[in-house]
């Protein structure tokens, strides 16, 4: 939203499709990224820590493989563009 009123078209396109790529990108780091890298955070480290529950071996083994798997295809991501979303810098990068 800044973005776009401040008109920071370098960082994030005005035009549509060009700002896909960065959506996409911002999208699976919020939804899917954050989520797994904080169920494995919680499960294994944080609950303990205060007095919960261990975290049986098959869990903290399915915390870190999700945690791993969202990294992959983020760093693939990364592989394809010299940048997060595209080849240039975009709001994706910071």
């Amino acid at each position: 939203i800044i973005a776009s009123q401040e008109q920071l078209n370098d960082i994030y396109p005005s035009n549509p499709q060009k700002r896909h790529s960065i959506d996409a990108v911002l999208d699976f780091s919020g939804t899917t990224i954050r989520k797994n890298l904080g169920d494995a955070l919680r499960g294994i480290i944080f609950v303990p820590l205060h007095g919960g529950r261990k975290a049986t071996k098959q869990e903290r083994v399915k915390y870190l493989a999700d945690a791993h798997a969202a990294l992959k295809k983020f760093n693939d991501q990364v592989l394809v563009h010299d940048f997060v979303a595209s080849s240039h810098l975009s709001i994706a990068d910071i």
